[in-house]
């Protein structure tokens, strides 16, 4: 395999690992120094960080484009190279912190106003005189209850932005695998209808499953982002029917052609009504990462 290394910048040859899903650390023949390395799928390439990624067939490094300028491979795997071992892509999932803070751009959602309490009363304004004591227990309620409103309004804000990533990310890998779908189609046209390889089909089932992995982070989902993932969930249909044109294992009839017409036209309305039901958070997500999923910029503002 070719590759950079993360030290030195050289461009230099090594041999590949014995797993290299699992992937291992080797030395640099150039400055000796030691760096890690593995192999992933492009369905993966939405958890790429900052490290370099080399495509698997040619050794050209991929940038943010969906396919390889050395080979012209679409959506190819390719190797992670960097200078630690690379961590574990962990589900996504709510988590909790002490650290309550809010983005400034989400002020307008996730300000609150403590409602005003008003002070216990007593018989015969018996409050007053009361004893230390009881002072104390009033007061501790009210504390457990402000605090108890706090942490829950805290929460719900972290639900809901676990939640935007989640959308994003699985709309993101509906859009890379219809591309990737119809480039499959464009191949069997051009080949006579030919089937797919035992490859592809194995590729394809991988990207398959992880969209269907990323919807089911979507439930339980927010009031608010009901009508949306309805519309994320129809999309996903629309591309489904076209998955089963792509790998069926018939050869193509006379009226293929337009058969692909028809899924064509039914993905590109779905495509619009998930972009007409978007909640103006999950735009804001999408225009902050367009950079990296470039397929996303017909979904986001402007």
């Amino acid at each position: 395999m070719k590759c950079s290394c993360p030290n030195c910048s050289n461009l230099i040859e090594v041999d590949a690992p014995g797993n290299p899903e699992k992937g291992s650390f080797i030395q640099c023949p150039e400055c000796n120094a030691k760096f890690w390395r593995h192999l992933e799928n492009f369905s993966l390439r939405a958890f790429k960080k900052d490290w370099k990624i080399f495509c698997a067939q040619c050794g050209e490094e991929i940038g943010l484009d969906h396919y390889c300028k050395g080979c012209g491979a679409y959506y190819p795997e390719y190797w992670v190279v960097q200078k630690d071992q690379a961590p574990k892509h962990k589900p996504i999932g709510p988590a909790f912190s002490l650290d309550i803070s809010f983005s400034s751009t989400k002020a307008s959602k996730t300000a609150f106003v403590l409602p005003d309490i008003p002070k216990p009363t007593f018989k015969d304004d018996s409050y007053e005189g009361s004893s230390p004591f009881l002072k104390v227990v009033v007061g501790l309620v009210v504390i457990l209850a402000l605090v108890g409103f706090g942490v829950k309004t805290y929460m719900a804000h972290k639900a809901e932005q676990t939640f935007i990533k989640a959308y994003v990310k699985t709309l993101f890998g509906i859009r890379a695998a219809t591309t990737a779908n119809q480039r499959l189609i464009n191949k069997r046209l051009e080949n006579a209808g030919d089937l797919l390889s035992n490859t592809e089909q194995a590729k394809m089932k991988r990207i398959n499953g992880k969209i269907e992995a990323l919807l089911a982070q979507l439930e339980p989902t927010p009031d608010d982002f009901e009508a949306a993932t309805t519309e994320l969930k129809n999309l996903f249909r629309e591309y489904q029917s076209l998955h089963q044109i792509t790998v069926s294992n018939s050869v193509f009839q006379d009226d293929i052609l337009t058969v692909l017409r028809e899924r064509d036209e039914a993905i590109k309305q779905s495509a619009a009504k998930v972009k007409s039901s978007l909640p103006r958070e999950i735009v804001e997500e999408i225009n902050s990462v367009t950079n990296k999923y470039t397929n996303l910029k017909y979904f986001g503002a402007g």
